[in-house]
């Protein structure tokens, strides 16, 4: 299998404003149009939103796009993005609350 065919692991870090907005939702909505599993979950500090999402590489960074793309992409401040192995964890993407 060639590696853009393998699933991979995407972290990542929001900041900006991404809370209070329906950051959550909205990244929900755009995982449906993905084949993407993982979640999406508000950060203690108040002003950054963590996803770890799992899929094609290529889903992946569309599904980051269609992120940027939304309402709530203009609010996005900063982004810290790490790259690993899936792990096949997720059975669908969820919002979680802590």
């Amino acid at each position: 299998m060639e590696a853009s065919e393998q699933n991979h692991r995407l972290s990542l870090v929001f900041d900006g404003r991404v809370q209070g907005v329906g950051f959550r939702y909205t990244v929900a909505e755009v995982a449906s149009r993905h084949a993407v599993k993982g979640f999406v979950r508000n950060e203690w500090d108040g002003a950054s939103v963590s996803i770890v999402a799992e899929g094609r590489k290529s889903e992946l960074e569309a599904f980051v796009q269609g992120i940027y793309r939304s309402a709530v992409g203009p609010g996005i401040r900063h982004e810290h993005r790490e790259w690993g192995e899936a792990t096949g964890a997720f059975d669908r993407f969820e919002i979680r609350y802590r």
